[in-house]
């Protein structure tokens, strides 16, 4: 890649972390690219182990029966040791049919230890590199159950703005905590 090209890269990275920040004021990258190192290999861990059940307040059923389908694609074995997400960054933003929806790419290492594969022909450790691109969508299944600060009365929840607005005095709080399900995963070039 050429300078312009990191430049541009940059351009389009701030350009669309504002398109963001207009529908969710408080959205922090750092914080869902977090998520994302964490969530996913845990995603994976209990895909290998058949314990999809374990998951899904983290993906969309869909999500989950694509992924069992198509074991092959994302390294979902047994034999498989350690799942890392090595880099994740913000790669889209969408916001249709009243859907928010963020794209991460993340940069996914597989190992495959020694220990698996001793009765093998090849006796060492295989490792896989791939960039999945992780589509996650505001979670609509929040329980409203705060209070105004203000006046005490009901507030409402806004998921565009995340944040709650109190019917009676129009006192507005933002949601400290983003609610984010996984509802697509793509695998770079597959």
């Amino acid at each position: 890649t050429n300078r312009r090209g990191i430049l541009m890269d940059i351009y389009e990275k701030e350009k669309v972390l504002m398109e963001i920040r207009a529908e969710i004021p408080r959205f922090n990258e750092e914080e869902l690219a977090e998520y994302t190192k964490t969530v996913l290999p845990d995603i994976h861990r209990f895909l290998c182990q058949g314990k999809s059940d374990k998951i899904t307040k983290y993906c969309s059923e869909e999500l989950i029966q694509k992924m069992i389908l198509n074991k092959e694609v994302y390294k979902i074995s047994e034999n498989m040791d350690n799942v890392r997400v090595q880099h994740a960054r913000i790669d889209g933003f969408s916001n249709s049919d009243n859907r928010i929806r963020i794209k991460m790419y993340a940069s996914v290492f597989f190992f495959d230890d020694v220990d698996n594969n001793i009765n093998n022909e090849e006796s060492y450790d295989k490792y896989w590199n791939d960039i999945w691109i992780v589509t996650y969508e505001l979670d609509e299944d929040i329980e409203i159950t705060n209070k105004c600060p203000s006046c005490g009365a009901p507030m409402e929840y806004n998921s565009f703005k995340h944040m709650f607005t109190c019917n009676y005095c129009r006192n507005s709080v933002y949601d400290s905590e983003i609610n984010w399900k996984i509802v697509d995963i793509e695998v770079d070039g597959v």
